[in-house]
């Protein structure tokens, strides 16, 4: 697979990526595993994206307007570089948990 990839838990928290997100955004395996996605927003939109919630809201059954649509979005680099790109979030639901890609 050549798309940049990233798997979380349902947290948030980052539980795998691929080599094609690691190379296209600077980013090492090992400073992303078991962080928060957070790592990967800008700063200055983490309080306006209300990120935490809106995952645990979908977590107990709630709609959430941004799974399964693409959209643009700013991603942080390790030198806190913003960079545009367009994501989609897939759940993954597995029997321990929801996960998303």
């Amino acid at each position: 697979m050549n798309d940049p990839v990233v798997v979380t838990s349902a947290s948030g928290t980052i539980t795998d990526l691929n080599d094609a997100f690691a190379r296209s955004f600077m980013w090492r395996k090992d400073e992303l595993i078991g962080q928060n996605t957070h790592l990967l927003i800008p700063s200055k939109f983490i309080r306006k994206s209300n990120h935490d919630a809106r995952l645990k809201n979908y977590s107990v059954g709630n709609k959430s307007p941004i799974i399964g649509k693409s959209r643009i979005v700013p991603l942080s680099t390790p030198d806190d570089e913003e960079i545009l790109v367009k994501i989609n979030i897939v759940p993954i639901k597995s029997k321990k948990e929801h996960c998303f890609m």
